[in-house]
């Protein structure tokens, strides 16, 4: 069997590092208190998304949170809206208290105002309502208010584009890897 030479594979192994680097996490990833159980109840965050990452100043959003009773009770958790604005004030807001039998789960949704530019940090938390004791918290997700709507295409080129682009070259790659191959076993 032919063997491949070594500019070859350093290429196709430099290509294949390159695409996994560029969809690969940076920096320590964000501590998140795991889910636990509260005088027997478990309540946990299972998706917290926005309607948007970039709201013009005056537009509205709207963020989503899905929770689920993972517990063996039935379980009616506080959910509370931690906001941290750009100008260092935070608050925290109750936006609902569903009953959740066990198994089951439910998403509630709280409007936003894009009233305040700058970038705006959004958390979830799920408290029990008797002892105020932290059942889950979510990651926070961030919302940009800016002055006027961002451009469309173009702008500098993200991760995501990156590890496409990487992704291509890769498999491009490997497919001339294996053309030659079979080239030289046709001769």
């Amino acid at each position: 069997m032919p063997s491949r030479n070594g500019p070859e594979t350093a290429l196709v192994v430099a290509v294949a590092v390159l695409a996994l680097l560029a969809v690969a996490p940076v920096g320590p990833a964000a501590a998140q208190e795991e889910c636990r159980a509260v005088e027997g109840r478990q309540v946990c965050v299972q998706d917290v998304s926005l309607s948007s990452s970039v709201l013009v100043d005056g537009e509205q959003g709207e963020i989503t949170a899905t929770i689920e009773n993972v517990g063996n009770e039935t379980a009616s958790p506080s959910v509370m809206l931690s906001v941290a604005q750009s100008a260092n004030e935070t608050g925290i807001y109750q936006i609902g208290q569903p009953a959740l039998e066990p198994g089951e789960s439910t998403t509630l949704s709280q409007p936003l105002n894009a009233t305040t530019n700058g970038t705006h940090a959004f958390q979830i938390q799920l408290l029990d309502p008797g002892t105020r004791v932290r059942f889950d918290t979510s990651e926070p997700v961030t919302l940009d208010v800016v002055d006027e709507a961002p451009p469309g295409l173009g702008g500098p080129i993200d991760r995501v584009e990156l590890a496409i682009g990487g992704l291509a070259v890769a498999l491009v790659g490997f497919a001339a890897v294996g053309y030659r191959v079979v080239g030289e076993y046709r001769e």
